[in-house]
């Protein structure tokens, strides 16, 4: 049954499937955000809003008319998500995929880690939630960070070092054949790579034990200089321009950069 699903979609123009994947994802995001499970005991939200909020998402806008709790899939790329899909069938996985799902792995867990332990006595973000919610909200912000843009937490309050942190994953941004920003996990995955594999004496560049080529290596360092680049000649734009403090002047930066709203 599903093989007949993808056989229909692999018929249709590449422009004609993003725009009915868009509309699809959009369209179940909305119809979710309207059932009593995603909204706080006692409120209700309307279609209305809930395709507002579904449709900000998956564009990356990060705007929202109503405030923010929990909603998350995260910035994988639709070629992972296909693989994952299709695994039962083919029982197996690109390097893509593999690189994709480990740095995004690491990229949450150690954005939810440094947020937790950085913001963990700030009384105006983390300090008056409970566990459970100290924890979430640390997790909202790493993945939404590279994602959608939105916050549970007053960002405006917490510390220049959680701050900085964020800087970092908006620079990095979501996955490849996705709708977020940044240079990307594959790229960052191949820059670090090429760094271990040239300490350990090795000419290749090579991972799961596959060989990456050299000119994606290329490739994924030029993008990655490049951003830096626009990066740190913006910023200093917006320091002199605007007169704000260099690390208020990088993160609306890269947030406009990662496309995090």
């Amino acid at each position: 049954m599903v093989k007949g699903r993808f056989s229909i979609l692999n018929k249709l123009p590449p422009p004609q499937v993003l725009v009915i994947g868009f509309a699809l994802t959009i369209l179940i995001g909305a119809c979710l955000l309207t059932l009593p499970v995603s909204a706080e005991p006692g409120n209700h939200v309307s279609f209305l809003d809930a395709l507002f909020t579904a449709t900000s998402a998956v564009c990356v806008t990060g705007l929202v008319v109503v405030d923010m709790a929990t909603i998350i899939l995260g910035g994988i790329g639709f070629v992972v998500i296909r693989e994952i899909v299709q695994y039962r069938q083919t029982k197996k996985v690109s390097l893509h995929t593999k690189l994709v799902l480990t740095t995004t792995a690491i990229l949450l867990v150690g954005g939810t880690l440094l947020i937790l332990l950085i913001e963990w006595s700030n009384p105006a973000t983390l300090q008056p939630l409970g566990l459970d919610g100290k924890i979430l909200a640390s997790w909202f912000q790493s993945v939404s960070t590279r994602t959608a843009g939105f916050n549970t937490i007053n960002i405006g309050e917490m510390y220049s070092a959680a701050l900085f942190i964020m800087i970092l994953l908006m620079f990095v941004g979501a996955s490849p054949s996705f709708t977020g920003g940044g240079i990307k996990t594959t790229t960052l995955a191949s820059i670090l790579l090429a760094v271990w594999n040239m300490i350990r004496g090795r000419k290749d560049v090579v991972a799961f034990r596959r060989r990456i080529p050299s000119y994606l290596v290329y490739k994924a360092l030029s993008v990655t200089v490049a951003a830096l680049t626009y990066v740190i000649i913006i910023t200093l734009l917006l320091t002199i321009t605007e007169r704000v403090d260099i690390l208020t002047a990088m993160f609306e930066t890269v947030s406009a950069f990662g496309t995090v709203g």
